[in-house]
């Protein structure tokens, strides 16, 4: 038992550990500045936020040493039984959950209130790195039903690996599956933040084999959609039409047909943005020429004989259909104020006395904190309670008022640390298993960092998601600890795991 012991001390990576316990000291200091109130001065006041989140360290701290003393395939052959439960308590919040604020996301326990959503990211990580690790174990069988001859490729070491890309269209529905349960049982709890983090998973497709393709076109509908929400839906669709029509029109060689479209193309839009010449007739008129330039193309070239010839025009049908999707679903499935909040973001709407308030006194006490801060308890902003939810989802404007960009720089570049550290640990790793999850670990990480600091300096919307370690709450600080100290186990063992 002592010499296990020793190889566990040996084995660990002190850096990430160190990380860890750099980002906890750094919230707990952060959480003390935001709540404290004089007369509950105390640090082990239990009233007071920062008293539990004290408690909640010193919890995390156990955690993180259980699972380090624990043997590894507790959790690598239980990997889809922890994925169940933890969509078992996800299911009972839904029937019998307390609800705060719309969303029904807690469990009570007595004084003390469960989020079960927090523990579904490490399950559905374990249970993504067991399934595709699965397939990459038969990846020396080259009578495959996958016809492995076709899906094995070298990285630089030489080894053999298993592209995800070649699998059959049913198995790729599984991994999909897995990410998407989750997902949808938490938008059903009316927590589209939480929801949003499990799209980071895509980099671990990416990472397993899948084609960066995927990751382009991610990109150009992303763009498309911010577009379709910045600008009116006709201006977007008429510079689809036009990009789409005169790449089409080159690409099977007609010169003529292209410089009429340019010119076309050019007149309408000298119209619309210079002249104002965005009234119904004006647009309907334009799309009547696109349709009829559409059509003749279709009768005079065999669309249908040879799909390569004509792939830009069905993804230019693809794309409006898609603007037209994203209108649709902006104005009739989103509420009233995730509407307004992307509204405030893309600078269409002013609302700095309601949904706008606090990002704009955010980025106000952000500023207010200059170079080195203002001290410890010496926030104005801070102090007078300005921000909601400053010890949560708005943690880091307490660090940039009290502690100013020197402190702000520092939880960046830990951060950064961190998640830089994981992957290269993840790329030295023997076992699929373990270097996959450690990718979803990366992942989940950067997409709660990115999007947590965007949305406190204004450059992503308010959608209430914390910052890993720094924000208050004992569940999302129980699921980070698990899911960072699991890969940590399993690096530290480095051994093919089955």
């Amino acid at each position: 038992m002592a010499a296990k012991r020793n190889n566990i001390i040996t084995n660990i990576d002190w850096v990430l550990v160190g990380i860890f316990l750099a980002l906890l000291l750094i919230g707990w200091v952060n959480i003390y500045g935001a709540v404290y109130e004089e007369e509950h001065s105390s640090i082990f006041d239990m009233s007071m936020r920062y008293g539990k989140q004290l408690m909640w360290i010193g919890c995390a701290l156990f955690i993180a040493f259980l699972i380090l003393n624990l043997e590894s395939k507790i959790f690598t052959v239980s990997a889809y039984f922890i994925y169940g439960v933890s969509l078992c308590m996800v299911l009972v919040v839904m029937l019998i959950g307390k609800e705060v604020n719309g969303a029904r996301l807690w469990i009570e326990i007595g004084a003390f209130r469960l989020q079960p959503s927090e523990f579904t990211k490490f399950a559905t990580s374990l249970a993504l790195a067991k399934y595709l690790s699965s397939l990459q174990s038969v990846k020396t069988n080259e009578s495959s039903i996958f016809d492995l001859g076709r899906q094995v490729s070298r990285i630089v070491t030489g080894k053999a690996i298993f592209r995800l890309s070649y699998i059959d269209t049913n198995t790729q529905v599984m991994p999909m599956a897995i990410i998407l349960l989750p997902m949808a049982l938490i938008l059903f709890q009316n927590d589209t933040g939480s929801a949003l983090v499990y799209l980071a998973f895509i980099f671990v497709w990416y990472r397993s084999g899948f084609s960066g393709s995927i990751l382009l076109v991610g990109f150009y509908f992303m763009v498309l959609a911010v577009l379709t929400l910045m600008v009116e839906p006709d201006p977007v669709i008429s510079a689809i039409c036009s990009i789409g029509l005169v790449l089409y029109s080159l690409f099977m060689k007609q010169t003529a047909a292209a410089v009429l479209l340019i010119g076309g193309i050019l007149l309408y839009f000298i119209l619309y943005f210079i002249f104002d010449w965005n009234d119904a007739i004006t647009n309907y008129l334009f799309f009547a020429l696109m349709g009829t330039f559409f059509i003749i193309n279709f009768a005079t070239e065999g669309v249908w004989k040879k799909f390569e010839k004509n792939f830009v025009l069905f993804s230019l049908l693809i794309s409006i259909l898609f603007v037209g999707s994203v209108q649709f679903l902006f104005e009739n499935v989103l509420q009233a104020h995730q509407k307004d909040r992307i509204m405030v973001l893309f600078g269409k709407k002013e609302d700095i006395h309601g949904v706008g308030y606090q990002a704009h006194v955010a980025k106000i006490a952000i500023g207010s904190g200059g170079f080195s801060g203002n001290g410890l308890l010496e926030g104005i902003i801070t102090k007078g309670n300005f921000v909601p939810e400053q010890g949560t989802d708005y943690i880091f404007c307490t660090v940039g008022e009290e502690w100013g960009f020197i402190g702000s720089a520092v939880v960046i570049v830990l951060f950064l640390g961190l998640i830089l550290r994981i992957i290269m640990r993840a790329e030295r790793q023997r076992s699929d298993f373990t270097r996959i999850y450690g990718y979803c670990v990366a992942s989940i990480f950067f997409i709660h960092f990115m999007i947590n600091i965007g949305m406190v300096i204004g450059l992503a919307p308010v959608i209430g998601i914390p910052l890993p370690f720094l924000s208050y709450g004992g569940s999302s600080m129980f699921g980070f600890t698990i899911l960072l100290f699991l890969f940590i186990k399993f690096d530290s063992e480095r051994l093919e795991i089955l």
